[in-house]
């Protein structure tokens, strides 16, 4: 009964921990892949020119 009020709080939340594990991180991973696949920032940006 105790699980039922925790699950509806953040039920994504324990769902995505589960099935993503900490070792993989696919969280962080996307966020700092475009970052260094792109070694020039200023040309998507339009600063460069």
């Amino acid at each position: 009964m105790v699980s039922v009020p925790d699950f509806s709080q953040a039920p994504a939340a324990a769902a995505v921990e589960l099935v993503t594990p900490p070792d993989a991180e696919p969280v962080p991973a996307p966020v700092a892949a475009p970052e260094a696949e792109d070694p020039e920032p200023g040309v998507e940006a339009g600063t460069g020119g």
